[in-house]
């Protein structure tokens, strides 16, 4: 195992903590026909557009979204996944395994 292996393990519940909070914003559900940027995005799932930004990044940098060069993010075919009502839709499991309880 390489050090960057270990340090996805170590980081693995920051993952899935920053999954579920997308899936409680429906963000792929969102983002699915219409790519967004933050800014946009944050009145309608009311929150903070830099924080919102940071969120998309992240998830982002794991393969969930794709940001465009005009700011906007999408889904890729893996975020897809966290589509509610969906085929494979992964968003109610996601949506219990990363969070507080």
């Amino acid at each position: 195992m390489s050090a960057p292996d270990l340090r996805a393990l170590i980081n693995g519940f920051q993952v899935s903590r920053a999954i579920h909070v997308a899936v409680q914003l429906g963000l792929a559900d969102r983002l699915a026909d219409r790519p967004q940027t933050p800014a946009a995005l944050a009145p309608l799932v009311d929150a903070d557009p830099d924080a919102l930004g940071r969120l998309m990044r992240a998830l982002a940098a794991v393969g969930l979204f794709h940001e465009g060069e005009d700011g906007r993010f999408a889904p890729t075919p893996l975020g897809s996944g966290l589509c509610h009502g969906r085929a494979g839709s992964q968003a109610a499991w996601a949506g219990l395994v990363g969070g507080p309880e």
